[in-house]
């Protein structure tokens, strides 16, 4: 939906900004962010030598209007990856921390966040998108399950406990 929304979930006109307006949102929310994240991930870099980012989401049992691809699967978990950021062992082990639950691979979302001045460049920055189907952890009414929340929360613990024990390798 890009760094500036001007649509709704919905579909509907959220704003109808000019270029010169998008660009300034962008200057003021966005880039301080993006840089902020770039140097979080350089000090990681710095001090051990390996950062692994998981860009963590959820996203609604049916498909919403803005969805460009809503006729492919949607798993209890979804798992975003890079080609060049997510090595097979990091999809393997989130694979292995939500086991149990319906697990896909790129499906509804694909890729993962990773800040543009290591993209593509850096191997040690290793990347995973974690997208959770929300009826996994709210009922209808949109109220939280809170055994639901705790069993994802414990297995997310999991999962960067074993990635903080595990060295930064492709």
């Amino acid at each position: 939906m890009g760094a500036v929304y001007t649509r709704t979930s919905d579909g509907y006109i959220l704003r109808d900004p000019s270029a010169d307006e998008i660009s300034g949102l962008g200057d003021r929310y966005f880039r301080p962010y993006a840089e902020a994240l770039s140097v979080l991930v350089d000090e990681r870099l710095e001090s051990v030598g390996g950062v692994t980012m998981i860009d963590l989401h959820s996203y609604p049992r049916d498909p919403l209007p803005y969805e460009l691809h809503s006729d492919v699967p949607r798993p209890e978990i979804c798992l975003g990856t890079d080609p060049f950021h997510t090595p097979d062992t990091l999809t393997a082990l989130a694979r292995l921390r939500f086991g149990g639950y319906d697990t896909g691979i790129d499906s509804p979302f694909a890729g993962c966040y990773v800040p543009l001045k290591h993209y593509g460049r850096d191997r040690a920055v290793r990347a995973i998108m974690l997208e959770l189907r929300r009826d996994l952890y709210l009922d209808e009414a949109g109220e939280p399950w809170a055994c639901a929340m705790g069993l994802l929360a414990v297995r997310l613990s999991e999962l960067l406990d074993e990635l903080d024990r595990e060295p930064f390798s492709s």
